[in-house]
């Protein structure tokens, strides 16, 4: 079973695959493989990656190889997705107006 991802999430991968595309070919290719490897792990394991702050949403944070990005999922009425691909580094929970 695969996760649904967020609209915002998408684009917000969408605008790194670009970016590292632009940097260097491939790149961002590369980038979009280790997320569709996490988000396909988060599916098989919803309990695995590290628990978050929210406990009202049972948010889970998992760490994507190479690059300084994190998925984090949550249960929206009674099922997980994906409601982030954030940069590691910047803006830290501003995805956090996403659960209501």
């Amino acid at each position: 079973m695969k996760l649904p991802i967020r609209h915002e999430a998408i684009i917000e991968l969408d605008e790194a695959v670009e970016f590292y595309e632009q940097q260097e070919p491939g790149l961002g290719l590369a980038l979009l493989d280790q997320v569709e490897a996490v988000v396909e792990y988060a599916s098989e394991h919803p309990s695995g990656g590290e628990p978050h702050t929210r406990d009202d949403h049972a948010i889970r944070r998992f760490v994507v190889s190479r690059f300084p990005y994190l998925v984090f999922t949550a249960l929206i009425d009674g099922r997980r997705e994906v409601i982030a691909i954030a940069h590691a580094g910047r803006r830290p929970d501003y995805w956090h107006g996403r659960l209501s």
